[in-house]
């Protein structure tokens, strides 16, 4: 959904050969009746693209081996111009090319890379070539970086908390949680392999049980994995605020194989999470029909979750199906049926007024929705224009608000613009609750080096009642140089520190956090 309330989606009619090329569309409905009956084709041509994200009157698309920005600068639902912004993405297997992009609070935008590797690059120089190694990655459009974000999972899709922390699936691997960036690690190692965690809580050897529904049908290849996620992809957070406490916290899986839709509650475990299922012996959404293919689900402007099925019936990519059944399949079965769902409450709830988002008051009215979708966007429109006196105005008030949410927002967008002071970072972490100081932090390492109060107070943090906070306070403090003359000044206080924090409750990834912060020290404070 764009800031317009268009609903627009992405179709690759090739997949999963690659004879067709992928194309966007802008859905409408023109009688108001909550069904879409027409279409526009906004863009064509975008070769094997799979993924996109509405950014400065036009759409950013994922298609591999490229990032293109497409422009609509005068709304008229035809693209002027296409830029080629990066390059040299993997352009292998459709399942497993770079996907998910996603506007961060940070103002970064994240993508999952599919389980390829590839040395994306800023286009026109290639000597800007990161090699992603496998790992996820985010990128700044505004400042020209890139940094790898840590081991990807592999799958499709990238789920997002309103604090920025990513959920993740793979066909087995149904729920995963990157419990902190790459940046940290600056190739030291840490006991645990990499920082991709499985957090399902309701595995069997390997495999989380779920219920199908009718007569079921084997992976052609995997026969023993019936009756287990195999196919998991689509993974969603659930931030639109009108389904009710039950459904705060979750994250939604779909199994394209077993043809249903799955629902985890996250709840904090140590330094990281857990996943429990909402239902016993049952899922979310399931259907008797073997040609039901959910791939994708975004929540929507009203709160209301959508979802993609790609209707086919036969889901397996041909490279793993066995060449002799491959001849008695037919792959095409179902492609002229994809089809949109909405999934919302039965009463209805108001419908978001998209005038909103065209002035300061209404963009500032949006930091406090209880729609993540809603507050995303009104964030990025502010950031995609320099910021006036009168949204300066408004986010300082907002930085006293008793809605948490909109102060993180107002926090992000100040500090990014060059507006936030170091006192309003010290005043934030010392009045927030613990998962707004935990992103407070990462906001807080860009004046660590010019403001001794900001390292006294994470310090301080470093015995936080939080397990993540005390994990971020650790990897906040590794951002300052040992040769820093704030480091030198006071390197004991903060040893001491480290040391006491090691005695409260920990975990793997609190021990990897107090490791980095001791940078070259290592033995020192194990010493100690």
């Amino acid at each position: 959904f764009n800031e317009n309330g268009d609903a627009m989606v992405l179709e690759m009619p090739g997949y999963p050969m690659e004879d067709k090329q992928s194309r966007l569309l802008v859905l409408k409905d023109k009688n108001n009746d909550g069904v879409y009956d027409s279409t526009i084709v906004f863009a064509k041509n975008l070769g094997l693209a799979d993924s996109f994200m509405p950014y400065k009157k036009g759409v950013l698309v994922a298609a591999p081996p490229y990032l293109l920005q497409l422009h609509d600068e005068n709304g008229d639902y035809k693209v002027e111009k296409i830029d080629t912004l990066m390059g040299g993405f993997a352009k292998e297997n459709l399942q497993h090319n770079y996907n998910g992009l996603t506007y961060g609070i940070d103002n970064w935008i994240y993508a999952a890379n599919g389980g390829n590797s590839g040395k994306p690059f800023w286009w026109g120089d290639t000597t800007t070539a990161l090699d992603l190694h496998g790992q996820d990655l985010r990128f700044n459009l505004e400042t020209r970086q890139m940094e790898r974000l840590g081991e990807s999972s592999g799958g499709f899709g990238l789920g997002m908390d309103e604090y920025g922390r990513i959920f993740e699936t793979h066909n087995l691997t149904h729920i995963s949680h990157s419990v902190f960036p790459d940046r940290y690690l600056k190739g030291k190692p840490i006991l645990p392999e990499n920082t991709l965690q499985n957090i399902s809580d309701h595995d069997e050897n390997g495999l989380a049980r779920i219920f199908p529904i009718g007569e079921q049908e084997d992976r052609v290849n995997h026969p023993e994995q019936s009756g287990y996620f195999s196919g998991s992809c689509g993974v969603t957070y659930y931030g639109g605020g009108a389904f009710g406490e039950k459904y705060e916290n979750t994250v939604w899986v779909a199994d394209v194989v077993l043809n249903l839709i799955h629902v985890d509650k996250i709840k904090p475990n140590g330094a990281s999470f857990t996943a429990s299922r909402i239902f016993e012996n049952k899922d979310f959404l399931a259907s008797s029909d073997r040609a039901f293919r959910p791939v994708n689900m975004s929540v929507g402007p009203d709160g209301s979750l959508y979802v993609i099925d790609i209707h086919r019936k036969v889901i397996e990519h041909p490279e793993w199906i066995p060449d002799e059944i491959e001849k008695t399949l037919d792959l095409n079965a179902g492609k002229n049926q994809g089809r949109l769902y909405k999934i919302s409450l039965a009463a209805g709830h108001e419908k978001f007024d998209f005038q909103q988002f065209k002035n300061t008051e209404g963009l500032l009215k949006s930091l406090e929705s209880p729609n993540q979708w809603i507050r995303n966007t009104a964030h990025r429109l502010l950031m995609e224009n320099s910021i006036s006196n009168d949204v300066f105005v408004g986010l300082k008030k907002l930085l006293n608000s008793e809605n948490q949410l909109s102060r993180l927002h107002a926090l992000w967008i100040l500090s990014h613009s060059g507006k936030l002071t170091a006192n309003e970072v010290v005043e934030a972490l010392q009045n927030s609750m613990g998962s707004l100081r935990e992103s407070i932090l990462k906001i807080a390492e860009n004046y660590i080096t010019e403001n001794e109060s900001i390292l006294i107070k994470i310090v301080e943090l470093l015995q936080d009642s939080d397990a993540r906070v005390r994990m971020q306070a650790a990897l906040s403090l590794s951002t300052l140089p040992e040769t820093h003359p704030t480091y030198q000044k006071n390197q004991e206080k903060l040893f001491n520190a480290l040391a006491q924090s090691t005695q409260l409750s920990t975990d793997a990834w609190n021990v990897a956090a107090v490791t980095l912060a001791a940078q070259s020290k290592t033995a020192q404070l194990f010493s100690q």
